[in-house]
């Protein structure tokens, strides 16, 4: 999934190509250079499995994120920061929950 020119450190990305491995474009900072942090989050209404790329090296605007399968609000920020979502697994195709008898 991340591009050959990345490099992963404990939830941290470095991207030397400028490209966004949840395929957003971001814009240059002169450096060729980004830090962005990656993690996962869950629809807290649906289920919905989501994974976030934050930028720690370019600012972005205040805003959210919608969930996309039911419309709950993933995600409100008020400070500048540039973030990318993508859908990594709906809730309707995720297992059932089984339970284990002993």
């Amino acid at each position: 999934m991340f591009r050959r020119n990345s490099s992963i450190h404990s939830g941290l990305i470095s991207l030397n190509d400028g490209k966004c491995p949840l395929g957003a474009s971001f814009p240059g900072n002169g450096t060729g250079s980004y830090v962005m942090k990656i993690r996962d989050i869950n629809c807290s209404v649906c289920g919905a499995a989501y994974q976030v790329a934050e930028s720690t090296s370019i600012a972005g605007e205040p805003g959210h994120q919608e969930c996309v399968i039911c419309g709950h609000t993933l995600d409100r920020w008020d400070v500048p920061k540039l973030k990318a979502f993508r859908m990594e697994l709906a809730a309707h195709h995720k297992y059932a929950h089984v339970p284990v008898h002993q």
